[in-house]
């Protein structure tokens, strides 16, 4: 037995089962029955929640958000720019994609904090005098 995420057991044609969940329900995993568990978390100030067992008789016990890690400020605007639109687009317009990919949109509540904290990085541009120099990189190549 084991775990795969939703998405690829949908797009790989693998078996799944139905779990009981905390209510005694048995729930076969979905998009439905993962918004159902997902919906009713209570995100806190970080935008980092734990989902064990959620409560819920249509929710599916094993689910959890997907992140991404960010660093608070980019001295490269077209790095810092260009990852923001993206993000942006993430849990915007990109959340329409979510079903047929395996996912879930994110509640809109969630997206809107998620939305907020995105703007929160800075893309600088320029680089302070004190920034540590960039490292350049590097390519190992064996004859």
């Amino acid at each position: 037995i084991g775990y795969l995420e939703y998405s690829y057991t949908m797009n790989s044609g693998t078996a799944t089962a139905m779990l009981q969940n905390k209510a005694g329900a048995f729930v076969a995993p979905s998009p439905e029955s993962a918004r159902a568990a997902l919906s009713r978390v209570q995100m806190p100030e970080d935008l980092i929640a734990w989902v064990p067992d959620p409560e819920g008789p249509d929710s599916y016990p094993i689910v959890s958000f997907t992140w991404i890690l960010c660093r608070k400020v980019y001295d490269e605007p077209e790095v810092g720019e260009t990852l923001k639109r993206v993000l942006l687009y993430g849990v915007g317009d990109g959340q329409k994609c979510s079903k047929d990919l395996g996912y879930v949109p994110l509640p809109e509540a969630i997206a809107q904090r998620v939305r907020t904290a995105i703007e929160t990085i800075e893309v600088r541009t320029t680089v302070p005098e004190t920034a540590p120099r960039r490292v350049p990189r590097v390519s190992l190549k064996t004859p």
